[in-house]
């Protein structure tokens, strides 16, 4: 029995681990995704900050971060000088094109 609540207890953990994951991109509003990163500037996704940010990716896919990473996100901008290149890593749960957002900071 107590083999058998190890086994099960250390695949839960393994089976969680898998889910977590680190993107690094550009920070992006999710209705600017379509531009150039490296054009993309503070102010602008301080301006376009009302429909949720997410991160594009180097292949160019942009995942959308859930409400706490979109304040996350925000914090960040606010709390920086930093006005081009907005390259970060963001780490939390994935789930397709959405993630749950842990931590994001400058990359």
């Amino acid at each position: 029995m107590k083999l058998s609540f190890l086994t099960a207890t250390i695949l839960l953990i393994s089976g969680l681990a898998c889910f977590g994951e680190t993107l690094n991109g550009h920070l992006m509003p999710a209705k600017c995704q379509t531009e150039n990163p490296k054009t993309h500037t503070r102010d602008c996704a301080l301006q376009c900050q009302s429909t949720g940010f997410g991160i594009l990716t180097a292949k160019g896919e942009f995942v959308s971060f859930n409400p706490a990473g979109n304040t996350k996100a925000i914090e960040l901008l606010r709390s920086t000088a930093k006005t081009n290149d907005l390259r970060v890593s963001a780490s939390g749960a994935r789930n397709g094109g959405f993630l749950t957002v842990e931590s994001i900071r400058w990359e």
